[in-house]
C-alpha cells in the first residue's frame, strides 16, 4: 500500500520529459492507462489495482487496466516489466533486488523493480517465504 501512495505523490507532482504535466484525469475522465504485461508479476498486478484504486478514490476517475499488447493511445503509466518496458531499456533482472524505479519518458511513466522471488536460497535467507509459511517449524497436526 506504501509503494501505491509513493507512486500517487511522484506522479502527481510530476512532469513527463518535456516538460509537460501528467494529468491522470481530464474533466473529471481518465487522461492516462495503466498498462501491464500480458502475464504480469504478482507484485505488477497488486501495484497496479493499487495505483487504479488511489487514482480513484483521489480524483474519481477509474483508469483503464491494459495489456500491453492492446493498442493504448495516449499518456501510459507501464506498471511491472513488460514488452513496453523493455522497449524503454528496462529489465527487472537489471536492477537489485528490492530496488525500483519511476521514470518519465514523453507521454509515459515507468514504474519497475525488481520485487523479492519466492526460491529456495531467499526463502532461507529470510527464514521463511513470503506465504507466512516458516523454514523453522515442521510440525504436523
Amino acid at each position: 500500500m506504501l509503494f501505491g501512495y509513493l507512486v500517487l505523490v511522484a506522479v502527481g507532482q510530476s512532469r513527463l520529459a518535456g516538460g509537460e504535466n501528467l494529468e491522470l484525469r481530464r474533466q473529471g475522465e481518465p487522461a492516462c492507462t495503466i498498462v501491464l504485461a500480458a502475464n504480469p508479476s504478482p507484485a505488477a498486478r497488486l501495484a497496479a489495482l493499487e495505483l487504479e484504486y488511489h487514482v480513484r478514490k483521489i480524483s474519481g476517475a477509474t483508469l483503464p487496466v491494459r495489456c500491453d499488447a492492446e493498442l493504448v493511445i495516449g499518456r501510459r503509466l507501464l506498471v511491472g516489466e513488460s514488452e513496453r518496458t523493455r522497449q524503454s531499456g528496462f529489465r527487472s533482472r537489471d536492477f537489485p533486488p528490492r530496488e525500483y524505479v519511476i521514470a518519465f519518458r514523453p507521454e509515459t511513466v515507468v514504474l519497475i523493480g525488481r520485487d523479492w522471488e519466492d526460491t529456495p536460497e531467499n526463502r532461507k535467507a529470510e527464514g521463511h517465504s513470503r506465504r507466512g509459511e516458516s523454514l523453522q517449524c515442521k510440525a504436523s497436526f
